[in-house]
């Protein structure tokens, strides 16, 4: 099925970072707006150093990431489709 297509691209996304290392955002600290609710809700988690965080939107939105929940200077942030990897 499509779904079981796109884990292979969650498979990927995660196998390169230390996923056991996310602390779930759930004080909204890293994703401040944009979270909506229910199942279109957005999800975020943060490496406890916060050296990296990863967010889940399911839908098209604005968000608002405080990048001072993140460690260093500079941030880079990349957009992944798991869709198509």
């Amino acid at each position: 099925s499509t779904a079981a297509g796109q884990f292979v691209h969650l498979k990927t996304l995660f196998e390169g970072r230390p996923w056991e290392v996310l602390v779930p955002d759930f004080a909204a600290g890293l994703l401040t707006a944009g979270t909506g609710t229910g199942v279109t809700r957005a999800a975020a988690a943060r490496a406890a150093d916060g050296s990296f965080a990863i967010i889940y939107a399911p839908t098209n939105r604005d968000l608002t990431v405080n990048l001072g929940q993140l460690a260093g200077a500079t941030v880079a942030a990349r957009w992944y489709d798991p869709t198509s990897g």
